[in-house]
């Protein structure tokens, strides 16, 4: 989940520098939670490291991340929030915010500590099941 996360903060900032050399602006919601530049490095790592290993478990790393997402969901909404802000919306603006200054105080710390490694360990397996069905005929029973 880490490793998803930084791949995709260094390529962010490399396709980035990139861009500009050739003046091109990024768009606006590159840096959303939802955007393919978040979540890319998740699918290529699970496609490179389990067209190597082939290894039937790579496909449930969605589950520790889920879970960790879990985690996040529950500390937001059993926490302090502001009066007149239902839990579930204090959860939504927190891990999922739609726009650029949606997050307010957290500053979109919890995006990048919950939201990124999940939505990272749910595209390695996608990845890493991709990989899988390409390579079938070399499965190991």
């Amino acid at each position: 989940m880490v490793g998803g996360v930084v791949c995709m903060i260094l390529g962010l900032i490399l396709i980035t520098i990139v861009m500009r050399i050739f003046g091109i602006a990024l768009i606006r919601s590159a840096y959303e939670w939802y955007s393919p530049w978040v979540w890319w490095p998740g699918i290529v790592l699970g496609f490179v490291v389990n067209r190597r290993t082939l290894q039937r478990a790579a496909c449930l790393v969605w589950l520790p991340g889920l879970l960790w997402l879990a985690i996040g969901i529950l500390h937001i909404a059993t926490g302090w929030h502001p009066v007149g802000v239902s839990r579930m919306t204090e959860v939504r603006i927190s891990l999922f915010p739609l726009e650029q200054g949606e997050c307010r105080w957290t500053e979109c710390v919890y995006v990048l500590f919950t939201t990124y490694p999940a939505l990272n360990s749910i595209t390695y397996s996608i990845g890493a099941a991709i990989a899988l069905l390409i390579n079938q005929d070399k499965i190991k029973n």
